[in-house]
């Protein structure tokens, strides 16, 4: 049994994460936004039932741009993320996957990254909704990471959120990354995926120049084909990547390309 957690609190300036940790740590509600300044640090202790303990060191990141090389320095060797979103903003539930996005880039290995436990928290329910529940759960769903709703203004079932979370977390790292299947991948990967599926033609599809007809032979632009399958294959193949609609912009690729090779032969 671990007996000491390192947490990771992320998301957008703005969305309670630093409210969130304070109701769970001080008890108190902070009505003042003061954007945090690079990092807070706190250690929070957590009774498990039988009288066991275990302390908590959550590093509440700050959300700005001008500390992303801060955040970076955090990301690893911790054993539980919370990402958080503010229901009555969107952009900061659109801005998630870049987020996971930035810690994924700080990982040699995918399989380490994997091995993160992340949870989702949509918080200020309280407050008019800028994004229904329907959607944020599809998203949390196609990811594979736990999605959970939170209102700052009821301190005790925050609390009762929190202690959910550190149990899930010790229970996951109890039985092992093998017992969660996370669908991960980076920004690259999903704007392939979307350009794909979005392309009007095979040649936009495979990245051919604009100019081309079939007036021009297609001859010329075999390496292109080649050299551009490749290139795309290897970010979206289904063995590298789970993105959602991966594996259909992936055949769609294929598709493309074997109807471009119907005039090389």
């Amino acid at each position: 049994m671990l007996e000491r957690l390192k947490l990771v609190v992320i998301g957008d300036c703005n969305c309670g994460k630093t409210c969130f940790i304070r109701m769970c740590s001080e008890k108190r509600f902070i009505k003042t936004y003061t954007p945090t300044v690079g990092v807070d640090y706190g250690v929070i202790k957590y009774y498990l039932k039988g009288e066991e303990k275990i302390e908590v060191d959550v590093f509440d990141l700050s959300g700005g741009p001008l500390f992303h090389e801060v955040r970076n320095e955090f990301y690893k060797e911790c054993h539980g993320v919370l990402l958080f979103y503010d229901v009555s903003n969107k952009a900061s539930f659109v801005n998630l996957d870049d987020w996971l996005n930035e810690m994924l880039m700080t990982y040699d290995d995918i399989n380490q990254f994997k091995n993160l436990h992340i949870t989702i928290i949509g918080n200020k329910i309280d407050k008019s909704r800028d994004i229904n529940f329907e959607e944020c759960l599809r998203w949390a769903e196609e990811r594979g990471v736990d999605l959970l709703e939170n209102s700052l203004t009821d301190g005790r079932k925050t609390k009762e959120l929190f202690e959910k979370i550190i149990s899930s977390i010790l229970q996951y790292h109890k039985l092992g990354s093998k017992n969660r299947h996370l669908n991960f991948y980076s920004k690259d990967q999903m704007d392939t995926i979307n350009k794909i599926l979005l392309s009007k033609s095979d040649e936009e599809m495979l990245l051919l120049k604009a100019n081309y007809t079939f007036y021009n032979p297609i001859i010329k632009y075999r390496k292109d084909i080649n050299r551009n399958f490749r290139k795309l294959s290897m970010l979206i193949h289904p063995d590298k990547c789970s993105a959602y609609k991966g594996e259909e912009a992936f055949k769609k690729l294929v598709a493309a390309r074997n109807n471009l090779s119907k005039y090389l032969n």
